[in-house]
């Protein structure tokens, strides 16, 4: 049985567990937060109104999550975007392809951008197996000062 609901405190010791994996933070080129920091990120993420946010739930375990978004940055419009993450042992069951499925049924704010690092394949084919079309490459240094190659994508309708 598979559910998605939204995410909730409780769920965030589920949530750093993930992102804690390093073969995880390798494929999609993420720098891991320290687990205090993981946490007050996510008791901000938790409160603030405008950021969706829901608990991927399978068989009874928090096994991921998906995140809507606005990303601001200096000088740079506001763009809402959608992020995903699913823990390792649950890889290769579509549980985010059907999160960010059942996310984009109630959630209809568009354009919405994905922004997936080119060492993830699977997360790119999960982009554009709901509905997501490569827009523009671009890149970032990350926290630890390495460039990171991205694509990003756009959903319009």
């Amino acid at each position: 049985m598979i559910s998605l609901r939204d995410a909730k405190p409780r769920d965030i010791p589920a949530f750093y567990a993930m992102h804690a994996d390093p073969e995880s933070n390798r494929r999609g080129a993420f720098t891991p937060k320290k687990r205090p920091a993981f946490f007050l990120h996510w008791k901000k993420v938790l409160k603030n109104r405008l950021i969706v946010k829901k608990a991927i739930v399978a068989d009874g375990e928090v096994a991921g999550y998906v995140v809507s978004f606005y990303r601001t940055g200096t000088g740079k419009p506001k763009r809402r975007e959608i992020g995903y993450w699913v823990a390792r042992e649950h890889w290769g069951e579509g549980l985010a392809s059907w999160g960010l499925a059942e996310l984009l049924k109630t959630h209809k704010t568009r354009p919405l951008y994905a922004r997936v690092a080119k060492t993830n394949p699977a997360s790119l084919a999960v982009a554009l197996k709901c509905g997501f079309r490569k827009w523009k490459q671009g890149s970032y240094a990350n926290e630890k000062g390495r460039t990171v190659e991205e694509h990003v994508l756009v959903l319009r309708k």
